[in-house]
């Protein structure tokens, strides 16, 4: 496949998969995979492939300890479905023996440590489709004005949905589309769902977009460039070209967006990621005047969002009885599980089979997900694969945070900036929700590792423990890069 013909495929499906439900159900979650499948595989198959002098792939910092790690998580996958003597099993999982007493009198001779194998592997599938993509993605060869469009397609997406919610929401409509599929929970049409129908994903999903708009508005008035100062910048800029005002109307639109959710947890996410990119932006200039200047640029926009917001906001703060809501009660619930699986957990995938035995706090409730990424992924995995997907993820982003640090030209540095903060509000937000396994959620949240790789590595190789390689210790220009 050419590249052009791969990365139409890309932006497509990039506009494509938060329509509908985020890619979640019977039918969408699996048509979901099965394209990133395909993707993926065109992407591997695609000609122009980036390759080091000596004719292998190109090489990021920890590459070989991420891919160790990754290795040694699909074998604790392989560990949890296979069937081990009851014996065994006693003696390093005995909660799990224990709690078949209640279903039979007669154990088997074989008995997995994942409660429903079948879960866990459907889990290993899924998450083996998405480092497949995560590879294919990064071995492409893509300039940077290819980079950018990609970042300008998941803007776009984002636009569109906070678009169509708004609409939706000014209606009151109670059909998901405008025009069929009535929504069951009357709730939803008093706030902002888009096109994932919940208001928690949707806040999430806009939420990982929003720094990569600020980067492209600070882009704009070439921040970083020339001693004028930031007024004049932007003087000379609108002046220049009107259409940089299309950036700064984007962040207020998806800002109210997460505010008109209700998601207290969206609108936090958004405060602390907007001040996480204002001091990440700081940290690149050295005028006190020009740090105090573009520091009111973030605390404006955050105000006008909160203010905008608010009823709808402390409307839902009002109605909430934390005694009886469902998260502040799987929490504790979930822990107790926890306790019980401490080392192996339940089995990737199983929480909501292996959580009916402590959900009585909730009232017999069918719960799907503890709403808390971190605890949940504690009962699936236990500490043992808790800590190794904590290990590949953390090396992960410290990779291309320690590569992003040696770089000096000033799109690379802003596009990081934004790239880190997107990375960090899906971490923050995951404290609250399960929005990463949301399928469109989980894809541009690996899109956001491949493109803060990309763009870090961009016309420079590292070695593994992340410095460049000698023959590229040189200075970069700080024109701009074509």
């Amino acid at each position: 496949m050419s590249k052009n013909a791969y990365l139409n495929f890309l932006k497509g499906f990039i506009l494509l998969s938060p329509i509908p439900f985020g890619c979640v159900g019977k039918v969408f979650s699996p048509l979901f995979y099965l394209t990133l499948l395909v993707l993926s595989f065109a992407g591997l198959s695609v000609r122009d492939q980036l390759k080091t002098d000596k004719g292998g792939s190109v090489y990021f910092a920890f590459q070989s300890r991420i891919k160790l790690f990754t290795y040694i998580f699909f074998g604790f996958l392989i560990f949890q479905i296979i069937p081990l003597p009851i014996f065994i099993l006693k003696l390093i999982s005995p909660e799990t023996v224990n709690t078949y007493f209640p279903v039979t009198e007669a154990l088997p001779a074989l008995m997995t440590i994942s409660k429903v194998p079948f879960e866990t592997i459907m889990f290993g599938i899924r998450l083996l489709v998405i480092i497949v993509f995560f590879i294919s993605f990064v071995r492409i060869n893509l300039r940077i004005r290819e980079l950018i469009s990609i970042v300008n397609v998941l803007i776009l997406s984002a636009a569109i949905q906070s678009l169509f919610g708004i609409i939706k929401y000014s209606l009151q409509s109670n059909k998901f589309f405008l025009f069929f599929h009535e929504i069951e929970n009357p709730r939803k049409v008093e706030f902002l769902t888009g096109t994932l129908g919940n208001t928690n994903h949707f806040a999430f999903y806009l939420e990982m977009i929003i720094p990569l708009i600020l980067v492209t508005l600070l882009l704009k008035i070439n921040l970083f460039e020339s001693n004028n100062g930031i007024r004049e910048k932007i003087i000379s800029t609108f002046n220049q070209d009107k259409k940089f005002l299309i950036s700064f109307i984007l962040i207020v639109l998806l800002s109210i967006s997460i505010v008109l959710t209700g998601a207290r947890s969206g609108i936090m996410t958004l405060v602390t990621t907007l001040i996480l990119f204002s001091l990440l932006t700081f940290y690149l200039t050295r005028s006190r005047v020009f740090r105090k200047k573009i520091k009111m640029i973030f605390i404006s926009i955050a105000l006008v969002t909160l203010f905008v917001g608010i009823k709808n906001t402390s409307d839902k703060f009002m109605r909430t009885n934390f005694d009886k809501a469902g998260r502040f009660l799987r929490w504790p619930n979930s822990m107790d599980m926890f306790k019980d699986f401490p080392v192996f957990g339940t089995g990737f995938g199983t929480y909501k089979n292996a959580f009916l035995l402590y959900d009585t706090d909730v009232g017999g409730k069918w719960s799907t997900n503890a709403h808390n990424e971190y605890i949940e992924t504690l009962t699936d995995g236990g500490i043992t694969g808790f800590a190794i997907g904590l290990i590949i993820l953390g090396l992960l982003i410290y990779s291309i945070m320690k590569m992003w640090k040696v770089r000096r030209h000033p799109r690379i540095r802003l596009f990081g900036i934004g790239i880190l903060s997107s990375i960090y509000a899906a971490l923050f937000h995951s404290f609250f929700d399960y929005s990463l396994r949301i399928p469109s959620n989980s894809f541009v949240f690996i899109l956001l590792l491949g493109l803060g790789i990309k763009f870090v590595t961009y016309r420079r190789e590292f070695t593994e423990s992340g410095f460049p390689r000698k023959r590229e210790q040189r200075t970069e220009t700080r024109g701009v890069m074509k």
